[in-house]
């Protein structure tokens, strides 16, 4: 059985939170969560990842379209300075992102709370989220793991 990584998504207030972990994204999970980024309404996108989420090419154009094409600015927790890089990188090309390490979740959370002029029970309805997609998608990956060994 093939690991794949573990991704959900949850629209709070005016931002779409999602949460991957380490692995390959399934071609047709993934297809849901691209209508999501086209189609939800929000203003703003925060995605974390435990682990290297890896994304095919055609899926990482997909989704870096879906967003440029709709002006939504980014923020990306990760602990991967590969990925933290990138963004850095992408950043000075003009494109609307910035990362984090997840030890400045609190920092990344303040930031789009200062860019959306959110209230504390806004604030703590992403910080919550960001916490429960998280425990979700590691509790569905160590079961996925455990099923297949």
């Amino acid at each position: 059985m093939k690991h794949y990584a573990e991704l959900e998504w949850k629209r709070v207030s005016r931002v779409l939170v999602a949460h991957a972990t380490d692995g390959p994204i399934e071609s047709e999970h993934f297809a849901r969560f691209l209508r999501a980024l086209q189609t939800e309404d929000f203003d703003v996108y925060l995605a974390t990842t435990t682990g290297a989420a890896e994304m095919s090419s055609t899926q990482r154009r997909s989704a870096s379209d879906a967003l440029s094409s709709r002006g939504k600015p980014t923020f990306i927790v990760t602990d991967s300075r590969l990925v933290r890089g990138i963004v850095t990188a992408a950043s000075w090309l003009g494109v609307k992102v910035k990362s984090y390490p997840w030890a400045d979740l609190d920092r990344a959370i303040d930031d789009l709370v200062t860019l959306l002029a959110l209230s504390e029970t806004e604030q703590r309805s992403v910080s919550d989220t960001v916490h429960q997609l998280r425990e979700t998608t590691l509790s569905n990956a160590a079961r996925q793991q455990r099923a297949s060994s």
